[in-house]
């Protein structure tokens, strides 16, 4: 199992925005859609950088896996409101990923390493 380095994933983010010539909001986006399925369904403190989320992005993409990040997938979703609601649509995710990546870092809140 690969561990990604903040550095690395930092790098690789940089990477991306430069070669795209586009912000990482706006590459984070592009693959947005409703009714997708995805190889990745991405576990990450909602104040994680965007820089770590596009970094991370993109190493996936390298490995040819899509990505569900609910902040861009269903920006509609509040993290600091989460009702019934927001608890199906994401249980509709999990089940329509392939696999979970949990994303540990100095912002992770709920679970220890």
């Amino acid at each position: 199992m690969a561990l990604l380095t903040e550095t690395e994933v930092r790098a690789r983010a940089r990477q991306m925005t430069t070669l795209r010539k586009s912000a990482a909001r706006e590459i984070l986006t592009e693959t947005a859609s409703a009714g997708a399925r995805f190889d990745v369904f991405l576990s990450h403190s909602s104040s994680e950088p965007e820089e770590i989320l596009l970094g991370i992005k993109g190493y996936l993409e390298d490995a040819g896996l899509s990505l569900y990040v609910d902040r861009y997938t269903d920006p509609h979703l509040s993290p600091e409101k989460v009702t019934q609601e927001t608890a199906k649509i994401l249980r509709g995710r999990l089940r329509a990923s392939q696999s979970l990546l949990y994303v540990y870092s100095d912002h992770s809140e709920l679970l220890p390493v």
